[in-house]
């Protein structure tokens, strides 16, 4: 015959009650157990501190006595007003240690054992007072009657009889002390034992007792659990273990969540935050996207033809306060009129997605600048050294210290004014090819070319710790270069060209310069100018450097005549270095 379901729910319900009873009356059981133990532990702790204490001062006696017998010794010694003054100092002191242990002390044993060594002590402080007098007698008689022979050594008798007593108390005082410390000794023994005894007792029943409110616990749990569960749906159980989140609300005015899929809490929100209204659809949503997400709404629920879905991308705000990507799907749904009931959907969370896109948008873009920026004006390797670098290069600006070179060709424009400009250009094509790959040899940056003149970095955006010497270099094989230049010119039929450089170093802002219609990698700041002006100061074949650069390259170049000159627009004489080649060539 089966039970019926109201009988087993009753059954259930009673056995959760006595379950509780039982956990309820173990948890007593355990507490009165722990306060038990825990006041029987205070009171051997106070008792085993107070027993810590008077062996520090059986100690304390015990090196005081030491101390108080050397003190006696010298006053045997010496018989002086100091060791005098010692011997009732340290007694003293002895005396209060005594009786601070015997007031402090709730043990009789350890109590009668202090009130002898007090009494002993007693005994030796009146025993030395009459030592002190029969030695001031015994220096009275032999400084008046030195002769009385008899007096004297009565005196000395006495005086020794006193020395034996002093000995006797020092040995009853030690073994007084030796037999407290073995009293204390068997006592904290028998509290130590007590102590592992009353632990392991009580972890023995308070390991018992918790197992079996455990065990009570599950089944209680089990119990309750099965009394207020349902079955879980098929469905339901798809939704839960789903990484989506599925969502129905109502057309109705502010629309009301009428289903969240659990597993919402992910955002830091949980379904009854949507059915009770203290959080709104609208209230998550990213303020920038509200907008779109509301036209897309609109125009769905406006829209007469019969395709009734649609999807979407927005953020929201996680119940953290971050900001999350996400792809919906939703479905409009009609009664039997055609009009809008609800609105249902899912979403599905596509941050790492978004930002892996935005990443990489970023990357292609830095890559496409950094080819247009470079490529014509670096060298294949240090662009590629770019790119690959994790960094990059700093695009906002920097401070750095970099060497400039400016070069020009001397009276260029008057030997090209009257050729044909196809026949100039050629000319100027020829000499910048030759130069560009010199210049990008040595790792320089070519900024810009002005006409027949070139601007030339070195240090930006790649750094060297060498850029003045590279500049050098590169102005020497310049210049070396533009005599098998000159003589393919003449084998052309064409001019033979003469180039003036100019070499300056310092600090200048370097980065993106321009619009943002418009930009270039550049750098700004009056060391450029000061090359401009030290170019100017050439003839054809010179390489001039000012004296920044000079210090850098001084041991690797020779040099003619030095010059301080007065250039325009910088204040004060420039000293300039004329660079003639290599100190080892």
């Amino acid at each position: 015959m089966k039970t019926p379901t109201g009988l087993k729910k009753l059954n259930i319900k009673l056995t959760v009650i006595l379950g509780f009873v039982l956990m309820l009356a173990l948890i007593i059981i355990i507490a009165a157990m722990g306060y038990l133990a825990l006041r029987e532990a205070i009171r051997d702790a106070t008792l085993y501190s107070a027993l810590s204490r008077d062996t520090n001062l059986a100690h304390d006696i015990g090196n005081s006595m030491l101390i108080l017998n050397g003190a006696l010794d010298s006053y045997l010694a010496n018989r002086d007003v100091q060791s005098v003054w010692d011997v009732d100092y340290r007694l003293a002191l002895t005396r209060r240690m005594a009786k601070m242990a015997h007031k402090s002390n709730l043990n009789p044993e350890i109590r009668d054992i202090l009130v002898r060594v007090d009494d002993i002590l007693a005994t030796f402080n009146q025993k030395f007072n009459q030592l002190t007098e029969l030695d001031a007698n015994l220096i009275q008689v032999q400084r008046t009657t030195p002769s009385n022979i008899t007096e004297i050594k009565e005196l000395s008798k006495q005086r020794q009889a006193l020395q034996n007593l002093f000995q006797i108390a020092a040995i009853k005082v030690s073994h007084n002390v030796e037999s407290a410390r073995d009293a204390i000794k068997v006592q904290q023994e028998s509290i130590d034992t007590r102590i592992q005894n009353s632990f392991r007792t009580t972890m023995l029943v308070a390991v018992l007792t918790v197992a079996a409110a455990i065990v009570i616990a599950l089944v209680v749990a089990l119990l309750f659990v099965r009394l207020i569960t349902k079955p879980v749906g098929v469905l339901e159980q798809i939704v839960r273990r789903s990484p989506s989140i599925a969502f129905r609300f109502s057309a109705a005015p502010g629309r009301p969540v009428e289903y969240v899929s659990e597993n919402v809490i992910e955002f830091g929100y949980s379904a009854d935050d949507f059915y009770s209204g203290r959080v709104k659809l609208v209230d998550v949503l990213h303020p920038e996207d509200r907008e779109i997400v509301a036209t897309k709404l609109h125009d769905l629920t406006t829209a007469k033809s019969s395709d009734r879905e649609f999807n979407q991308e927005y953020r929201i705000i996680t119940g953290a306060g971050a900001t999350c990507w996400l792809d919906e799907r939703m479905w409009v749904v009609l009664n039997d009129k055609g009009d809008i009931t609800h609105y249902e959907g899912i979403v599905i969370d596509i941050t790492k997605r978004k930002l892996a896109e935005e990443r990489l948008e970023r990357e292609q873009a830095r890559r496409v600048f950094v080819l247009e920026t470079f490529g014509s004006y670096l060298s294949d390797e240090i662009v590629a050294e770019i790119l690959e670098s994790p960094g990059g290069i700093n695009l906002g600006g920097e401070l750095r210290e970099i060497a400039i070179l400016v070069s020009d060709l001397r009276g260029f424009t008057k030997i090209t004014e009257s050729m044909d400009s196809r026949k100039v250009l050629k000319i100027l094509n020829r000499y910048l090819e030759v130069m560009t790959d010199i210049i990008l040899r040595y790792s320089g940056t070519i900024d810009e070319f002005t006409g027949d003149g070139i601007l030339v970095f070195f240090g930006a955006p790649r750094q060297f710790a060498d850029h003045a010497r590279r500049a050098v270099l590169c102005a020497i094989e310049m210049q070396k270069a533009m005599g098998l230049l000159n003589e393919d010119n003449v084998k052309l039929g064409l001019p033979e060209l003469s180039m003036g450089i100019g070499i300056n170093c310092g600090e200048l802002v370097v980065g993106n310069i321009g619009s943002n219609k418009r930009k270039k990698y550049g750098a700004v700041g009056s060391p450029i100018n000061v090359a401009f002006r030290v170019q100017t100061q050439t003839t054809g074949g010179d390489i001039l450097v000012t004296a920044p650069v000079y210090e850098r390259v001084s041991s690797d170049v020779v040099t003619g005549p030095v010059r301080k000159v007065e250039l325009k627009g910088i204040e004060g004489l420039v000293t300039i270095h004329q660079v003639i080649g290599l100190s080892n060539t």
